[in-house]
């Protein structure tokens, strides 16, 4: 059996309509609701620790109303799609960034990403029906030539040069003592 077969088998029991989409709603919603502690805690206050069951069945219950909800279904197989292109991209332009010199910790490169991660979601709500596509691609045009006159402005301005440190502190003039 090829690996096309197996996973279109695996299409077709589910698994990318329903098994993965609830999956991602109850780690994200589990992951928020440990981390807010916004169902409360249990312990001391020294040390709370989050209520894990109450919040393992809120997450299965946002799981499945995720489920349920056919449209949020296909808008969110067409941006996962997008994110995953975007993870692609956002590795090998760290890559292209970290072998040129530059840092990983760059406001230049976290900016870029930043960008790329609004133009990927407005693409791909586009795609899905939710925003007017003819309306976006003029508006797309415009703020990829924003981004890169920005990037060229950014580029070609140089670093700011930072003050130089006084010299050595001259000898005190002559005079009465303290």
């Amino acid at each position: 059996m090829a690996y096309q077969d197996v996973f279109q088998a695996l299409a077709n029991i589910g698994l990318l309509d329903v098994i993965l989409p609830f999956i991602l709603v109850f780690t994200i919603t589990y992951a928020l609701l440990q981390r807010t502690m916004l169902l409360g805690f249990e312990g001391k206050a020294e040390s709370p620790k989050p209520k894990k069951a109450i919040n393992a069945m809120i997450a299965f219950i946002m799981g499945f109303f995720a489920v349920l909800a056919t449209n949020l279904l296909h808008t969110l197989n067409i941006l996962l799609s997008y994110m995953v292109l975007l993870l692609i991209v956002g590795l090998l332009l760290a890559i292209m960034f970290g072998i040129a010199g530059g840092s990983a910790q760059s406001k230049l490169l976290k900016a870029i990403m930043m960008t790329l991660f609004f133009l990927f979601v407005l693409y791909a709500l586009a795609q899905a029906g939710i925003i007017d596509a003819s309306r976006l691609s003029t508006g797309m045009i415009l703020l990829i030539l924003a981004i890169i006159g920005t990037l060229v402005w950014l580029s070609l301005r140089g670093g700011k040069k930072k003050p130089e440190p006084p010299g050595p502190n001259p000898p005190e003039p002559p005079g009465p003592s303290r």
